[in-house]
């Protein structure tokens, strides 16, 4: 493990540091993902208490010696609200400003993962489109993807 994310890893609780993402029948891939990652799990009871309600489901953190990565990812197996999802993923960036250190080499990727019973209409996507996710002065956009996907094609 390298010392940033070393350094995250020593401010969250270990229960609260998982193997994978994966809830309520929807997950995405890590391990595509540089070797050097960390998946907190914002569901974890330790976490909630110290950030509130409000919250996407992981944040993950990865590396690979040149670049950086801050995944906030939404878990969505069924139904959800466009404007909810992207609280919960921006809640899910705040916590990063809490727990992540900022390095130039940082690249935001916030992620919703939904289940293919559920499509997004358009009206959905266009409000993904207009809405931006913000963390240490980046802004982007939410990724959306299917339940099942791998995190590595979106870096």
């Amino acid at each position: 493990m390298t010392n940033w994310i070393s350094r995250i890893a020593r401010r969250v609780a270990n229960k609260c540091i998982a193997d994978q993402c994966d809830k309520d029948g929807c997950s995405v891939r890590t391990d595509q993902l540089p070797s050097d990652q960390l998946i907190i799990d914002l569901d974890c009871h330790e976490t909630e208490r110290h950030h509130g309600r409000n919250r996407c489901d992981y944040l993950i953190v990865a590396e690979d010696g040149r670049s950086s990565w801050v995944f906030p990812v939404e878990l969505k197996s069924g139904r959800f609200q466009a404007s909810s999802v992207v609280k919960q993923i921006q809640a899910g960036a705040d916590q990063a400003k809490v727990l992540v250190p900022f390095r130039n080499s940082m690249n935001l990727v916030p992620i919703l993962a939904h289940g293919s019973k559920h499509r997004i209409n358009r009206k959905e996507f266009e409000y993904f489109g207009r809405q931006l996710i913000r963390l240490f002065g980046m802004k982007k956009k939410v990724i959306v993807v299917r339940c099942g996907d791998d995190l590595r094609k979106r870096i």
